[in-house]
């Protein structure tokens, strides 16, 4: 029996090897399959790593609810990053400010 990955990439890097074409998710514009949320999630890790991001720093994210926001969010994680969401939808009078 395979040991049970102790993070949601390791569990999501195993179930893209063994269920390469199961669909992960579908928002608004697009359907997104396992494998390619993997490969999205390591180009955004490899592009933060390569920039210097260093382990542990917040990185915020801002952008709409999507299904490259979801890749954007894992990747920071993959890369150690700390994901700071903001929400773009929040105005400035629901912020408490004038």
């Amino acid at each position: 029996m395979a040991p049970i990955p102790l993070t949601f990439m390791g569990w999501l890097s195993a179930t893209a090897l063994h269920d390469r074409d199961r669909v992960a998710l579908i928002d608004s514009t697009v359907t997104v399959t396992y494998s390619e949320l993997v490969e999205s999630a390591r180009a955004v890790a490899a592009g933060l790593t390569d920039a210097g991001l260093v382990r542990g720093v917040p990185v915020a994210l801002a952008c709409e609810p999507s299904a490259a926001y979801l890749a954007l969010f894992l990747g920071a994680l993959e890369a150690g990053a700390v994901p700071a969401f903001i929400n773009t939808r929040l105005t400035h009078v629901r912020c408490g400010r004038s």
